[in-house]
């Protein structure tokens, strides 16, 4: 291969969960299918088919009311109607993740002002649809579009978020005398194929644990005890020579906290109900110390807008083997919409006119596209940095000069004086030779 690549049971490949993707990267390394993908697909079944893996859908009523939104959407974006409306129209599309809800969100926002626009051809389009299914539907797809946002974040680690977001979205499928049939329906068929299909691989279970605001897994604890284990499993790997790295609590007094420690956990958003409730009396170990021990007795709050990888560089010395872990594990994405756009770059740069570039050149003209924004802000730092620099030099030099143009002066007006002193001894030098010429004379 022309990028010299080595594969092997350590190197993570992100793909999306298609059988033919599956098959290919089945073997000598670890595939981490894309959260984005699972989920995404599971919305399009739900709104778009009938039968999926010779099982029904069984989401007829949402179904219906979804065809008959699409139908006025196509007419009126046709008919270019929608200029009278307050917003404009989103028409579907597969290729776009969690697009119905958008297709929906934007519809519910202009739907009374529909009525007076519509052609009579599609007013009973119109009168099929229900107002009140069509705004629980929307409350019910928002938070998934928020859980799509918190995996596309591509400077950030993501891959800690997949766990309990996926348990987060299984709690919110849970089924309430009030709902209406058709969310019912949504609700038994999404909570059914999430379970089924979107797997939990073991780098989300360490990930999650590695995280000191879930690691005690408040949203689901029975996934606490499989993290654990794995944790020591991979401690073992790499730590070969250790007492033992059997876990078994005992009560002792409550972990000292460290500075971070005051922080709470006051964020509303979405990735904040996923953490840990903060605990006043923390049950640890009290035998000798142990990292793993260590790790799970800290008592530290992280808000959802702390930086994690600046937490474990805090802790690097204190945890060495959990910090390799991190820098392991935390570099894998939760997704691979990055990568595709990448793909998309090189066909951008690979053109016609540029058809023989090698290997080593495209990978850096990637890598400039990709973190153009970012080597911007840094040349932007450093000139002024210079600028300061350069302001600092011109005010310290502007006093020296001036001393030293005062020293110029002073010296000049020295040598002057001296100058008119020797001359002021030639002239009486010269009287004196007269005088004494003239008294020869006599």
């Amino acid at each position: 291969m022309e990028y010299h690549l080595t594969l092997d049971d350590n190197k993570f490949v992100v793909c999306d969960n298609e059988n033919k993707m599956k098959s290919c990267f089945k073997d000598l390394y670890t595939r981490v299918g894309c959260s984005i993908h699972y989920l995404n697909e599971q919305l399009q079944h739900c709104f778009s088919t009938d039968i999926i893996d010779k099982m029904p859908v069984d989401c007829d009523i949402v179904q219906e009311m979804f065809d008959s939104i699409r139908q006025i959407v196509s007419h009126m974006r046709r008919s270019h109607k929608q200029s009278k409306l307050s917003r404009k129209l989103q028409s579907y599309s597969d290729s776009r993740f969690n697009s119905a809800f958008y297709t929906m969100d934007v519809f519910l926002i202009v739907l009374d002002e529909l009525a007076g626009i519509l052609d009579r051809t599609y007013m009973n389009d119109y009168m099929l649809i229900d107002k009140d299914l069509l705004a629980s539907v929307c409350l019910f797809l928002k938070p998934f579009e928020e859980v799509i946002e918190q995996f596309s974040c591509d400077a950030k680690p993501t891959i800690y978020k997949v766990l309990l977001l996926r348990q987060y979205l299984l709690n919110h499928y849970k089924i309430h005398p009030d709902d209406h049939d058709g969310m019912q329906q949504i609700k038994r068929f999404l909570e059914k194929r999430i379970q089924d299909i979107w797997i939990s691989q073991d780098v989300h279970y360490t990930t999650t644990f590695l995280h000191p605001s879930m690691k005690n897994f408040h949203v689901n604890p029975d996934l606490q005890e499989k993290a654990i284990e794995l944790v020591q499993q991979e401690i073992l790997k790499r730590q070969p020579i250790t007492p033992s790295n059997t876990f078994t609590p005992t009560t002792t007094t409550p972990a000292r906290t460290n500075a971070l420690d005051s922080k709470s956990t006051a964020s509303k958003g979405l990735l904040s109900y996923c953490f840990d409730i903060p605990k006043n009396d923390l049950q640890s170990t009290s035998i000798s110390y142990d990292e793993l021990k260590e790790y799970i007795a800290l008592n530290v709050q992280l808000t959802e807008h702390d930086d994690i990888l600046h937490f474990w560089l805090q802790q690097k010395l204190k945890f060495p083997i959990l910090f390799s872990m991190v820098q392991d594990f935390y570099a894998v994405p939760a997704l691979n919409t990055s990568i595709e756009r990448l793909f998309s770059s090189s066909k951008n740069t690979v053109t016609d006119k540029r058809s023989s570039l090698g290997a080593e050149k495209i990978n850096k003209l990637l890598f400039l596209q990709k973190n153009l924004t970012l080597l911007k802000s840094f040349d932007k730092k450093k000139s002024i940095e210079g600028n300061t620099d350069e302001v600092k030099r011109k005010m310290i030099e502007q006093p020296s000069s001036t001393i030293s143009n005062v020293n110029e002066g002073q010296s000049i007006t020295t040598i002057t004086k001296k100058f008119k002193t020797n001359e002021d001894d030639i002239t009486l030098s010269d009287d004196d030779y007269e005088e004494n010429d003239e008294v020869d004379l006599f």
